[in-house]
Parts: structure tokens; C-alpha cells; sequence
């Protein structure tokens, strides 16, 4: 599960290869819905966003495989660049 935003500054959701926005903030978690039209999956996580209380259904759409090997990269030149 990783982090990521849109060129907007929009908060994006990365879980198991399929993009994620936010689509309603709860007082006890957050529902995120599929970033690929149409919208049929969900998956919802903790108010802090750090675990996941019910996971996606079925996808119609593929996963991004590439884009996740590039939010990965990013991610450790990111710890590399300033973790020391």
C-alpha cells in the first residue's frame, strides 16, 4: 500500500497494482473507490490511512503493474535521498 498524488496535489491510493481516490471521509474510516471508469470497486481503510478494514471486490478494469514498479522506485530514492 502506497501513497502517491495527482498533478493536482490529490491524494492517491496505490494497493496491489489499481490506483485508488478518495471518495467519502468518515468519522471512524475512509472509503476510496477505483481511479478506472466505471467505478465498481471500493476498499476501505482506518481514519489514519494506515490499515486496511475491508478489502476491494473484483476489479473490471487490469492493474497497472508498471506504475506500481515506479511508485517502488520512487519510494526508495525517496529513503535514499533523505535518510542519511
Amino acid at each position: 500500500m502506497q501513497f502517491t498524488t495527482t498533478n493536482r496535489g490529490a491524494l492517491v491510493l496505490n494497493y496491489q497494482g489499481f490506483q485508488y481516490s478518495i471518495k467519502r471521509e468518515y468519522t471512524k474510516n475512509n472509503e476510496w473507490h477505483c481511479r478506472a471508469r466505471p467505478r465498481t470497486t471500493s476498499l476501505s481503510l482506518c481514519r489514519d490511512n494506515k490499515s486496511i478494514i475491508r478489502e476491494p471486490g473484483v476489479h473490471i478494469c487490469t492493474p497497472n503493474r508498471f506504475f506500481n514498479c515506479l511508485v517502488i522506485l520512487y519510494d526508495i530514492n525517496y529513503s535514499l535521498l533523505f535518510d542519511m
